[in-house]
């Protein structure tokens, strides 16, 4: 679970003698930031106006609480906790720095990241697999769920054959920046689902456990069936919401 501690939205860790043991940006191998250590042995995180930031340098962290930003950084949109954009310090007297800071980040966030490619929507899970996509397209090994990336689009979500967890928790991570929402058509209704396991049940019995139904309101008059959740009640209006901007109507 991502921690904040005020310190102008900066929490502080201490990290002297870690020993970083993942990659840089995208596939960059890990072996310089292994082999290096912050000069300070200093590591703060934290957010700050939107963004979040990672810190090596007590200078650094100076002057973000004074000037509100840092001179010179990496900048990585959208790879922070919930898709925020990740500013990691760059110190150059100590061109190390930046790969090791980015490795202790990704002990405590395992790496996130979404791209949209070809009308596709990918999300991976390892700065490799990026590379990989960004250089041909797509990657070797993925979950493909037509119809789930935003605005409808095919959703293609990493495997990693040597880490299987690997998909469930980017898929989960998915869904909390973009709650589930499909529509489907059966027996001549038009359904509005928000939670993957009602879809499973859907397509497996043709009906649902709890819905609300508004009788002729869809398109070309058919009935549309909105998705209940009794502990939830936010639910089925975050649905009814999202299908009447969808289709541009009103109940």
């Amino acid at each position: 679970m991502i921690r904040n501690i005020c310190v102008l939205g900066l929490m502080l860790a201490i990290a002297a003698g870690c020993e970083p043991g993942t990659q840089g940006e995208y596939g960059k191998k890990a072996a310089a930031a292994k082999k290096s250590e912050p000069s300070t042995g200093i590591y703060y995180e934290g957010e700050h106006k939107g963004r979040f930031f990672v810190i090596g340098t007590e200078g650094g962290f100076k002057k973000l609480k004074e000037h509100g930003h840092i001179p010179y950084a990496r900048t990585l949109i959208g790879e922070g906790p919930e898709g925020k954009t990740l500013v990691i310090e760059i110190d150059n007297k100590n061109p190390a720095l930046t790969d090791s800071l980015y490795a202790q980040y990704l002990k405590k966030h395992p790496y996130y990241a979404e791209q949209e490619m070809h009308g596709r929507y990918f999300v991976i899970g390892n700065p490799a697999t990026m590379d990989k996509l960004i250089a041909n397209g797509h990657i070797p090994y993925a979950k493909t769920l037509i119809g789930e990336g935003p605005e409808g689009k095919t959703l293609v979500i990493e495997i990693d054959n040597k880490h299987p967890e690997v998909t469930e928790r980017l898929y989960s991570q998915y869904l909390k920046n973009h709650p589930y929402y499909a529509e489907q058509e059966a027996e001549g209704r038009l359904f509005v689902i928000g939670k993957p396991e009602t879809m499973d049940k859907l397509m497996a019995n043709g009906h649902i456990p709890y819905a609300k139904t508004h009788i002729g309101a869809g398109p070309g008059g058919k009935t549309v069936v909105i998705e209940i959740d009794n502990k939830d009640a936010s639910l089925a209006e975050r649905l009814e919401k999202t299908f009447c901007s969808n289709h541009k109507m009103a109940f």
